[in-house]
C-alpha cells in the first residue's frame, strides 16, 4: 500500500487549500500517480500554536510504477508547481506532500525517510488514513492506523475536525 498525505494552510494560484488539492490530485493521475482511495479533508491548527492559519490535510491511497525516490521527485515537482516554497521548517505552505508508506518500505535515506516520521503522533496524518485504511499497519511499530490515533491525546483528536465547505 503506497500512502500519501496532503497539508496545506496557505492559498495557491488555483484557490483555497481544497482547490490546490484537486488541483494536485489532477496532476497526479498525469504523472502515473492513480489515487485508489481518497480521505475527506480535515482542518487543524497550526502548529506551533498561532504560527499561521489552521490547515488542511487529506490522505491518499495510491498505485504507480514510480520508485520511492522517483515518486517523491515527483511530487515536489507538484508542490512547486503550485507554488511551494520551502523557508523555515513547519512553515505555512500551498501544498505539502508526504509518503506516509510505501508498500511497508522502511528507509532513512537522506531526501526520504519512510514511513514519514512522526505519522503515529500525528492526528491531521492518522485521522484521513485511518478513514481510507484503517488496518493499515505501521512498518516499523506495527501498529494500526486506528490504534494509533485512538492512542493520542483527546484534545489533539478533537481539534483535528472534518472540513464542511460553506
Amino acid at each position: 500500500m503506497i500512502l500519501i498525505a496532503l497539508g496545506g494552510n496557505l492559498s495557491s494560484a488555483v484557490g483555497a487549500p481544497p482547490a490546490t488539492f484537486q488541483s494536485a490530485l489532477s496532476a497526479f493521475d498525469r504523472g502515473g500517480v492513480h489515487v485508489v482511495k481518497r480521505a475527506s479533508i480535515y482542518v487543524s491548527p497550526a502548529w506551533p500554536s498561532g504560527s499561521g492559519p489552521d490547515y488542511f490535510n487529506c490522505a491518499v491511497q495510491v498505485t504507480t510504477k514510480l520508485a520511492p525516490g522517483a515518486l517523491m521527485q515527483f511530487l515536489l515537482k507538484v508542490e512547486a508547481a503550485h507554488g511551494r516554497t520551502r523557508r523555515e521548517p513547519w512553515g505555512p505552505r500551498t501544498l505539502d506532500l508526504d509518503i506516509v508508506d510505501y508498500q511497508g518500505l522502511v528507509t532513512d535515506a537522506e531526501h526520504l525517510a519512510l514511513p514519514h516520521p512522526w505519522t503515529e503522533e500525528r492526528a491531521f496524518v492518522l485521522k484521513p488514513v485511518a478513514e481510507i485504511a484503517p488496518d493499515w499497519r505501521h512498518p516499523i511499530s506495527g501498529q494500526r492506523a486506528c490504534e494509533a490515533l485512538a492512542a493520542l491525546d483527546p484534545a489533539e483528536i478533537g481539534a483535528c475536525r472534518p472540513f464542511i465547505q460553506a
